[in-house]
């Protein structure tokens, strides 16, 4: 009788543990599901891709601010938004393409600000692939920022809470920004490749060309016969 008693429990605690189990492997495939899935790519009548002379249709502001820059290859427009919780937007232009767009968040207006944003940006995009990522940046007067970024195969969205001193005061901002990968890289290989030709364009001494062409020229036994003499 203990026998079977003991096969009994061992037995309903096996079929636990596989259920257990079982319903782990479930909620681990839902949350992957939802780690991969895709990112927006737009947000208030703006398209991550969007040409230049497209959006500036869409706002008489931003007409003002794009059209007579539209012969650079990269270009930054920032206007104030009508949506009271959000108090500016500021759009990366590249070759005259949206490639980035960053929504500055009024924080007095996000419900528990930056912690209650990040939850509901998790609630819709799913799990991050770095959350609550400190960074520091003196050089622009940044105290500190606190960083979550998702990313899927062609855009990047990152939450930052930056603390920075303006005017001798300390201000809290929220930013969500929304990056094209693609456009991205093309943009930093520009930037790239305009650096490297400046550092060529610096005045530096130069090896002597004829005189290095004159010695490669000679024999070897003639040069020997010049360094042992």
């Amino acid at each position: 009788m203990d026998r079977q008693r003991f096969c009994s429990i061992w037995m309903a605690a096996s079929m636990s543990a596989l259920m257990l189990a079982f319903g782990v492997t479930q909620v681990s495939a839902v949350e992957q599901s939802r780690t991969e899935s895709i990112l927006p790519r737009s947000f208030q009548g703006a398209r991550l891709g969007m040409a230049m002379a497209e959006l500036a249709r869409t706002d008489p502001q931003i007409s003002k601010t794009v059209l007579p820059s539209n012969s650079r290859q990269t270009n930054t427009v920032t206007v104030p938004s009508p949506d009271p919780y959000i108090h500016r937007v500021v759009y990366r232009f590249y070759r005259g393409v949206l490639y980035e767009q960053a929504i500055s968040y009024r924080p007095d207006r996000v419900p528990r600000g930056y912690d209650g944003l990040l939850d509901r940006l998790k609630q819709v995009y799913g799990r991050p692939v770095a959350e609550n990522m400190e960074d520091y940046d003196l050089s622009r007067d940044i105290f500190s920022a606190r960083k979550t970024v998702w990313k899927d195969d062609a855009t990047r969205i990152m939450l930052a809470e930056v603390r920075k001193l303006t005017d001798g005061r300390e201000q809290f901002e929220l930013v969500l920004t929304m990056t094209d990968l693609s456009l991205e890289q093309a943009r930093d290989q520009a930037v790239e490749a305009q650096i490297q030709q400046k550092q060529m364009s610096v005045p530096i001494p130069l090896p002597d060309r004829q005189r290095a062409s004159a010695q490669t020229a000679r024999p070897p036994e003639a040069n020997e016969a010049g360094a042992s003499s």
